[in-house]
């Protein structure tokens, strides 16, 4: 009987709310000037329309969450400094990006006038954004080469644009009218010049995230990005290549980085200690501490008294050995075409160079357990299908650039019967020192790092980071070779998967002792007997 009571309520509830809504269907409603008919689940004359489609209740205005109409409870002078951090704390509220909202909080820069622009914004309100931002101009710089915009400068470069030619962007905003709308109550509401700095702010910000969301697809990998590289730093040279030209976030996730992670199982070999590497790089800006590498970038004679070289490449120490740089095209499968060339230098110096085979990263990419193919893996899924199922050569079952459903090829491209190969273990290495080691005993070492957006630029030099990563950043899987001294700073040679067109020649000079290439390091032995191989 409660049940059914229950069940009566709940009809008795619903018939009313469709009655309501149907007789407010039917009625029409006209709203006093600023305000507009919300499509609520009772509709009713809103400032600012409520998002949830089942909301009763109207938003909450831009203006009244950045200001008070009445003066602020403790007075606030109306010095520069007072204005400033008001007006740059409402601004920054709005952005979405930590990266950015510390970005523009630091690279915008307000000028000793911006009282007197205020004042005049009291006088005679502005009615178009546009005008806004030209009368703003002369008051205000933003520097988006600034390094701490550097992490953001996609983003840094693309609201450049709003500072510097705001009449040809702007009308990508005309069509909201909630910033219009926000803009003339600013102008009709008189309010201390404290308050109308936050207004501002709150405005300011909001164009700036609405813009963002506006351009998201937009292409970032220009010229005028390649410029910006060139112009923040000078340890390398920065260059636009066909292949990535004019492709926007999305399309470089695909490319690389789109989803990497490290879960590699079985044996491991023991980390040595390893003080001057930290595991985790802080952004610069973060309150508790951090910052980036290791201070230390220059090496001396002290720094290689464990007897190892100035310069070592496996190719030079087992000639023919260094197997050929490949190209993954815009499969994003960095972590299987990375340990492909570890196993085929592997299997060549491991044989005295009677063995030379070209593996298949496309087998892989089919195959391997706990990865999505071209949508990105991890290195324990390469490696795991190099110790249980092997892989066959190039040849056999050659590189098409996408993934394909698993056991579709039960013989090779030509016909044949396929040969695997296979690994006996794989294990961790975690520090310069045991990389150098490794390589000078057994050859290419495979290592990931965070992946920035400046990697895809990389022409020539020695590459350094000009960005810090976080947690968020993501990963992208390579083939260290080898290492060397450049100006008194190590490097590590790194086959990279981007073909021989890229850098130099499909090779890096990657610095030391950055974005934590050396703890997600490993390495992997070839089992012979399982390959069937006998010298």
């Amino acid at each position: 009987m409660k049940k059914n009571s229950t069940f009566f309520a709940l009809f008795v509830f619903l018939s009313l709310g469709a009655a309501v809504m149907s007789a407010s269907a039917n009625r029409s409603l006209s709203c006093p000037a600023g305000t507009t008919l919300c499509q609520n689940a009772i509709r009713m004359c809103c400032s600012i329309c409520d998002p949830d489609p089942l909301a009763v209740s109207c938003g909450e205005s831009l203006l009244e969450e950045a200001i008070s109409f009445y003066e602020p409870a403790n007075d606030v002078e109306d010095t520069l400094e007072n204005l400033v951090i008001e007006f740059k704390n409402s601004l920054g509220k709005q952005i979405q990006n930590d990266h950015l909202r510390q970005c523009v909080h630091i690279a915008f820069d307000v000028e000793e006038t911006f009282p007197e622009f205020l004042k005049a914004l009291q006088e005679d309100p502005v009615k178009e954004l546009a005008h806004l931002f030209v009368q703003l101009k002369p008051h205000s710089e933003f520097d988006n080469k600034h390094p701490s915009c550097h992490n953001s400068a996609f983003d840094a470069i693309s609201i450049n644009h709003i500072f510097k030619n705001i009449e040809d962007k702007l009308f990508l905003l005309y069509s909201i009218d909630y910033l219009r709308d926000y803009l003339q109550d600013i102008g009709g509401t008189k309010m201390s010049i404290v308050n109308l700095a936050r207004a501002l702010g709150n405005l300011l910000g909001t164009v700036i995230q609405e813009y963002l969301e506006l351009t998201k697809k937009e292409p970032v990998m220009t010229q005028e990005y390649v410029d910006y590289l060139n112009t923040i730093q000078t340890s390398w040279t920065a260059g636009l290549y066909k292949e990535f030209a004019d492709m926007n976030r999305q399309q470089l996730k695909r490319v690389a980085g789109s989803h990497f992670h490290r879960e590699l199982h079985g044996p491991r070999k023991p980390k040595e200690p390893t003080p001057e590497l930290e595991q985790f790089e802080w952004p610069s800006w973060w309150p508790f501490g951090g910052g980036g590498s290791s201070s230390k970038t220059n090496t001396t004679e002290e720094d290689l008294k464990d007897n190892f070289p100035a310069n070592f490449r496996v190719g030079e120490n087992w000639p023919g050995c260094e197997s050929a740089i490949k190209n993954q095209l815009k499969c994003d499968g960095c972590w299987a075409f990375s340990a492909v060339g570890i196993m085929n230098d592997r299997f060549c110096i491991v044989t005295g160079g009677k063995v030379k085979v070209d593996l298949s990263p496309q087998y892989i990419l089919d195959c391997a357990v706990g990865a999505s193919g071209c949508g990105g893996g991890n290195t324990d899924a390469a490696w795991r299908s190099f110790t249980l199922t092997g892989t066959p050569t190039w040849d056999c079952i050659p590189f098409e650039g996408k993934f394909r459903a698993c056991g579709q090829d039960r013989l090779c491209a030509d016909g044949s019967a396929k040969h695997q190969y296979y690994a006996s273990e794989n294990y961790t290495l975690g520090s310069k020192r045991a990389i150098k080691e490794e390589l000078m005993k057994n050859g290419s070492v495979q290592a990931s790092f965070k992946l920035f957006d400046d990697f895809f630029a990389y022409k020539t030099g020695l590459y350094i980071s000009t960005q810090k990563f976080d947690i968020y950043t993501p990963e992208h899987a390579i083939r260290i070779v080898g290492w060397g001294i450049e100006n008194g700073v190590e490097y590590w040679m790194i086959a990279n998967s981007f073909g021989e067109g890229w850098g130099l020649n499909g090779y890096v000079k990657f610095k030391m002792e950055q974005n934590n290439i050396e703890v997600e390091s490993y390495a992997g032995t070839p089992d012979l007997e399982r390959s069937e191989i006998t010298l």
